[in-house]
């Protein structure tokens, strides 16, 4: 089986119930683990004090989301072991970097990025790294 990558959109309907969580609650039942690079820990914990700020969830809520963010069967890379590859396929590619750094984990990893982004899948649909993503919408 190859290596699972997963990004921010995916994770964050773990934590939160919203459209796609039932598809990325099945993902998260076959892993193991899964690989993000460091840029994911503060996404996610992005999203979650969005929601704080934004009255939709409590603080004390967000307390938990972040505890439960941090027991996630994740492995970290370093931005600094992708970084050549993730800022050669954001220039080269209509994606952010952001996203090319879940791309190029995927490949550093020869594993298959998970997301809920369809703009990201998109972007991809057309390249050779099409067989890098996979959207969890499929």
């Amino acid at each position: 089986m190859n290596p699972f990558i997963i990004d921010t959109s995916v994770a964050a309907k773990w934590l939160f119930l919203e459209k796609g969580s039932r598809k990325s609650e099945a993902l998260l039942e076959q892993l193991s683990f899964f690989y993000v690079p460091d840029l994911f820990v503060i996404e996610l914990d992005a999203v979650i004090t969005k929601k704080a700020r934004k009255k939709e969830i409590t603080s004390n809520e967000a307390l938990e989301k972040h505890e439960q963010r941090r027991k996630l069967p994740y492995r970290i890379v370093e931005y600094a072991e992708i970084s050549q590859l993730a800022v050669e396929l954001s220039v080269s590619l209509p994606i952010t970097l952001y996203d090319a750094t879940y791309v190029a984990t995927a490949i550093e990893k020869r594993g298959v990025a998970y997301t809920a982004d369809q703009k990201l899948v998109n972007g991809l649909s057309n390249t050779s790294l099409s067989n890098y993503l996979q959207s969890i919408w499929d």
